[in-house]
C-alpha cells in the first residue's frame, strides 16, 4: 500500500516529464494482484494522476517494459519480425483511456487467446482469459 498517493504520481509525473521512461509492473506472483482489472486501471491512473497522454500511458505497458526487460528487439510494438502480443478493442483509448478497462480480445504471437469483443457486440458473456487458454 502506498502511504502517500499524492507524492507517488508527483514524482511518476516529475519523471515522465523530464522525459524518463515509465515501465508498469508488477510484484507477480504476490498476494492480491489483481491481473483482470488492475493494470487496466493503472494505465488510466497515468492518465488521470500523472498527466500522460494515454499514448504515454500505453507505452509504460508496451515498448518501455520491452525496453527496460532489454527484448525490445523481439516484444513492445507491432512490427515485423516481432512476436505479435497485442489487445483489440472496438472503443479508442487514445481518445478515452478508460476503455482500455472494457471486454478486449487478447492476442499473444498472433494467436487469439480470448475473444471478447465479438461475444460483448452479441449480448454473450466473454470468457476469462484463462477459460480461454484453456486452463
Amino acid at each position: 500500500m502506498i502511504v502517500n498517493i499524492e507524492k507517488h504520481f508527483a514524482s511518476i509525473t516529475k519523471a515522465a516529464a523530464a522525459g524518463i521512461p515509465i515501465a508498469m509492473g508488477t510484484d507477480a506472483g504476490t498476494p492480491y494482484n489483481g491481473f483482470q482489472t488492475e493494470s487496466a486501471y493503472e494505465i488510466q491512473l497515468y492518465v488521470d494522476k500523472a498527466d500522460m497522454t494515454p499514448a504515454q500511458a500505453i507505452d509504460t505497458a508496451t515498448i518501455n517494459c520491452a525496453r527496460a526487460m532489454h527484448v525490445d528487439d523481439e516484444y513492445g510494438e507491432i512490427a515485423t519480425g516481432k512476436y505479435a502480443d497485442f489487445i483489440a478493442m472496438t472503443e479508442n483509448p487514445i481518445e478515452d483511456i478508460s476503455v482500455i478497462q472494457h471486454e478486449k480480445d487478447v492476442y499473444q504471437n498472433g494467436v487469439n487467446v480470448h475473444r471478447a469483443v465479438a461475444q460483448v457486440e452479441a449480448g454473450q458473456q466473454a470468457p476469462s482469459e484463462m477459460e480461454a487458454v484453456g486452463r
